[in-house]
């Protein structure tokens, strides 16, 4: 018999977020697989896999840490069922373990102090069962949040390798062409050092994504947001990826560009120094000094990321995730 689990997140085909990319590619590998795959609570599932504090791309889909109770205790979301009595784990006395993925604490990148959305999902992963952070670096500032961090597991996003994979030749040095991907329109996601980037004598800049209002892009060439079939061609049209985003936990930016064959330069905060590794260059002091140093050694760092691809696969990704369902198993319920 399959396993079957149940996906709590309404995906887009479009482009909204790393999340989004990730469950998306996350769910056609399981069912590839041929494990079953769901949107919603049903009897007979092997596991539940939950997103931060979110149901779904888009706005006004969030998940309440109250919601999130009674889902684990009665199997539903609704308080009707609660009000009732009733469970739908309890004719087969055991119920699907509830997985946790968790990004980051929103506020370390970018958003506000009070964003309800970290107390939500701090209150949402008191009823899990086991907890999937996307970094090291995610599980610390957890940690630090007062989050239980015992019953864990760090599983680093994965890429669709056969989408995201490096050009035959890159393209000639002069100009060296440097691109930025962005859902985020946050200046704390690089916008500015793309504008610093951009007047580097011999640079050109490409951001693709969401613009911040009211920044001058000035000399950068910016594309809105692309699906991936088109994001993947823009990706293997340039030499690196240049992401400054701080604090990111996990950037699927960053795991796409090195699919893509192109070093990276960073910011050295967040999990961007775990997953980046031995293939870019740290912005420790000056942008102009990285990117130099990218450009002399580009060809030993192209060949980094091109050993690097198989480490960074979706298939890698999603039987970790497996691991962890069948490592949990079903929980008895009285």
């Amino acid at each position: 018999m399959a396993t079957r689990i149940a996906i709590l997140y309404r995906t887009t085909k479009g482009p909204w977020g790393g999340g989004n990319s990730f469950l998306r590619s996350l769910k056609k590998t399981w069912q590839t697989s041929g494990v079953e795959v769901v949107d919603r609570l049903q009897a007979g599932l092997d596991g539940v896999l939950i997103n931060s504090s979110f149901l779904g791309a888009g706005p006004g889909l969030s998940l309440s840490p109250d919601t999130a109770r009674r889902m684990v205790k009665q199997g539903y979301c609704s308080t009707w069922a609660a009000w009732l009595g009733q469970c739908r784990w309890k004719k087969s006395g055991s119920r699907p373990a509830f997985v946790h993925r968790l990004d980051g604490v929103f506020r370390l990148y970018g958003r506000p102090a009070n964003d309800p959305e970290d107390s939500a999902q701090l209150g949402i992963n008191r009823h899990m069962d086991w907890t999937i952070f996307q970094s090291q670096f995610c599980r610390q500032s957890f940690f630090a949040e007062g989050a239980d961090v015992l019953r864990s597991s760090v599983v680093y996003n994965g890429v669709d390798l056969d989408h995201f994979f490096p050009a035959e030749w890159p393209p000639d040095m002069g100009p060296l062409k440097l691109i930025m991907v962005s859902w985020s329109p946050n200046l704390r996601k690089g916008a500015p050092d793309a504008v610093r980037a951009s007047h580097i004598s011999g640079v050109e800049v490409t951001f693709v994504g969401n613009w911040p209002a009211g920044l001058n892009p000035g000399q950068v060439k910016v594309i809105p947001p692309r699906r991936h079939d088109v994001l993947s061609v823009l990706l293997r049209g340039h030499h690196a990826l240049l992401h400054m985003a701080q604090n990111d936990p996990c950037s699927n930016a960053i795991l796409e560009g090195i699919a893509s064959g192109l070093p990276v330069i960073y910011h050295p905060s967040g999990g961007n120094p775990e997953i980046v590794r031995e293939c870019g260059v740290a912005c420790i002091e000056s942008l102009q000094d990285a990117v130099f140093e990218l450009r002399d050694r580009y060809n030993e760092l192209r060949e980094k990321t091109l050993a690097r691809r198989p480490e960074l696969s979706i298939d890698r990704a999603a039987q970790q995730y497996l691991d962890v369902f069948q490592g949990v198993g079903k929980i008895a319920v009285s």
